[in-house]
């Protein structure tokens, strides 16, 4: 068991070494132009506490969390996703105060994977009811977090974020229901 967590962990430092590369490569300012048009690399790099999906490692974030799934055992998944997803909430207020409403409406549809796969793998793996509770005040949290943010996209995004809203509460309506049986 030993040798294959050394291989696993040599595998995941070869696998995050190579996508440090390519993201720092590929991360040098750029600009060209496109006919009338101006176009520009939005990745940045900067020093704080938070790696936002604008930052030029952001890629080897999601190498490692992707990673971290991988080893994880199907309960510890759950819980997984759901603290992915809070971390991607969060990174939208982020982005959203950075005046970045596009990457900001990405990263909450990618919350959002990370949310329904939770709910999805609680409801399919016939989970604990303490898991199921902490997967239906998570869906909650998060749809109230979307109706508050919502005021800072255009109305087109709106409609997206309200989707993912309906989506949303499919499973906290399966979750009620599993609870209450």
């Amino acid at each position: 068991m030993k040798p294959l967590k050394i291989t696993f962990s040599i595998f995941g430092l070869f696998v995050a070494s190579a996508v440090l590369a390519v993201s720092l490569a590929s991360s040098v300012p750029s600009a060209y132009s496109a006919g009338d048009k101006f176009k520009s690399n939005d990745k940045q790099f900067y020093l704080n506490g938070e790696i936002l999906p604008d930052h030029t490692l952001y890629p080897v974030v999601m190498a490692a969390d992707k990673l971290k799934l991988e080893m994880a055992n199907p309960q510890e998944k759950i819980n997984i996703y759901t603290t992915y997803a809070n971390l991607r909430l969060s990174a939208v207020e982020s982005l959203l105060e950075k005046d970045n409403p596009q990457l900001a409406l990405t990263t909450l549809t990618k919350s959002q994977k990370y949310l329904l796969r939770a709910a999805s793998e609680t409801i399919n793996q016939d989970s604990s009811q303490a898991t199921k509770l902490h997967v239906l005040k998570t869906l909650l949290y998060h749809t109230n977090k979307h109706q508050q943010l919502k005021e800072q996209f255009s109305a087109e995004e709106k409609n997206i974020i309200d989707q993912l809203d309906m989506e949303c509460l499919v499973f906290v309506d399966s979750l009620k229901t599993s609870l209450i049986l």
